[in-house]
């Protein structure tokens, strides 16, 4: 279970048009579960879902929920279902119940919370990480690394609770820029990695990182 709050490499959704009334392709086939997924909650939380999928197939995860850079919630999930592109499942210690769906790439999960009192809360999330941007043994994409520095630039400013505490907003994006030059030099991830971590190291926020 990850106890930091990861990079917000948030991806935005790409509208689906569909003229023949069918389901999207990537509805018809298993929906990809397994990693971190992130977006504000209730206007004043950032919240994160980390699944992990077992080598038999079965998935556990946990829910995080942070407000002003501090952690608030750290709880198991249960009752995982993914059915096609419909998400189920369960937090024990909340009595809450989740129901929603996977969107299309780049992937989303689109649903709500119900909590005990029987209210629902809607919560949009968006993959925090794809994987296969970064192929182990071939020299990375220099123009994908710059797009996904666009990306963790953009999340920190739209959705961290406060980004400029520690940073102004001038001096941040100046440094947004030393970042982007800086990729020439990277030879792989871990480089990639370290180099992320420039931007959200000024934030100031022990919950805000980049990860693998």
């Amino acid at each position: 279970m990850r106890k930091n709050l990861p990079a917000s490499k948030w991806l935005c959704l790409l509208p689906v048009i569909l003229l023949t009334g069918q389901r999207p392709f990537f509805a018809q086939e298993q929906a990809n579960l397994e990693g971190s997924w992130q977006g504000v909650f209730m206007e004043n939380f950032v919240l994160t879902l980390d699944f992990q999928k077992s080598a038999s197939g079965v998935y556990s995860g946990a829910i995080l929920l942070f407000q002003d850079g501090n952690q608030s919630q750290d709880d198991s999930l249960a009752s995982i279902r993914l059915e096609g592109d419909s998400l189920h499942f369960f937090i024990p210690a909340k009595t809450t119940f989740f129901s929603g769906r996977i969107g299309p790439p780049p992937q989303s999960i689109n649903g709500h919370f119900t909590f005990p009192d029987g209210t629902r809360h809607l919560v949009y999330l968006e993959k925090a990480f794809l994987p296969d941007h970064y192929i182990p043994g071939l020299p990375p994409d220099k123009e994908k690394l710059k797009k996904d520095l666009a990306f963790l630039y953009s999340a920190i400013k739209d959705h961290h609770p406060k980004p400029y505490r520690y940073i102004s907003a001038e001096s941040f994006r100046s440094l947004y820029h030393q970042t982007i030059a800086g990729v020439e030099e990277v030879e792989n991830l871990e480089q990639f990695l370290l180099l992320a971590s420039h931007m959200t190291d000024a934030v100031g926020c022990s919950h805000t990182g980049p990860f693998e």
